[in-house]
């Protein structure tokens, strides 16, 4: 997971996060500082945790070319990491870890619409595109 500061890092371990990407809104990692995270964790498989959606890119680039089958869940907040490590299934499939971890960000997206204003849910409204 991509991390800014001791407090959000001890934070992260304490719901199971082993390896902690020094990062944050100004200061990205790079593709290399992720692949050696996963290729240096001694792990089987990894998840990563961006935390921020200026990281996703680089996480993903990083999880293509890693030594060890890697999923991304684009966590854009710390609050979106804590709750999808809450949903963290040790004896699921790497995809389906990801899933239900994406499951409850996207949970937590609609919580977040629900609390809008309707001035708010208006603008978010006149922005959304339908592709079909």
């Amino acid at each position: 997971a991509v991390a800014s500061g001791e407090g959000i890092a001890k934070l992260l371990k304490s719901l199971g996060v082993t390896h902690i990407i020094t990062g944050g809104q100004t200061m990205n990692p790079s593709t290399q500082d992720i692949l050696d995270a996963i290729n240096n964790s001694g792990a089987k498989q990894a998840i990563v945790l961006p935390n921020n959606g200026n990281i996703f890119m680089t996480a993903d680039q990083a999880a293509e070319v890693a030594d060890i089958p890697t999923k991304i869940v684009h966590s854009k907040t710390i609050a979106q990491a804590m709750s999808a490590l809450l949903e963290y299934n040790p004896e699921a499939s790497l995809d389906e870890k990801r899933l239900l971890m994406l499951f409850v960000i996207q949970r937590l997206m609609v919580v977040k619409l629900r609390k809008m204003t309707t001035w708010e849910l208006l603008m978010v409204k006149s922005s959304l595109r339908i592709w079909i």
